[in-house]
């Protein structure tokens, strides 16, 4: 942060897609079928989803056989943000497969984001299931 300029606590970011490099294992047979959900606290305190991938980009299973899922968007993320990445079930109920709190103005305006496995909730070793 410049000193000669105030804290972007308003700053808005465009989320423009979203990228794994690699395929989690949350299918039976291998592989996922990922969606992603925005949210974000309103003003009183509770979470409120602004944002469902399932419901502007059909959901398309990925096998463990290829190099990694790309979800594109257009999202516009301001403040605390609340991004859980979801696997699509035909049968059963939907499984969470890793969330990540951001904040917009701690990223780079025209550049990307990247984050370790390690950094987001839900990919760490003490999972018992070996997703990742």
């Amino acid at each position: 942060i410049q000193a000669d300029r105030p804290f972007p606590y308003d700053a808005t970011v465009e989320l423009v897609h979203v990228r794994m490099v690699t395929v989690p294992n949350f299918d039976r047979n291998g592989g996922c079928s990922p969606y992603f959900v925005v949210e974000k606290y309103d003003d009183n305190d509770d979470l409120e989803e602004t944002y469902d991938s399932q419901l502007h980009h059909e959901v398309r299973r990925h096998s463990k056989k290829e190099q990694k899922v790309e979800l594109p968007c257009r999202v516009e993320l301001q403040g605390d943000v609340k991004l859980t990445l979801m696997d699509k079930d035909t049968f059963g109920s939907n499984a969470r497969m890793l969330s990540l709190w951001i904040n917009a103005a701690f990223c780079p305006p025209r550049g990307k984001l990247v984050l370790a496995k390690g950094e987001c909730d839900g990919t760490s070793k003490e999972n018992k299931k070996n997703n990742f």
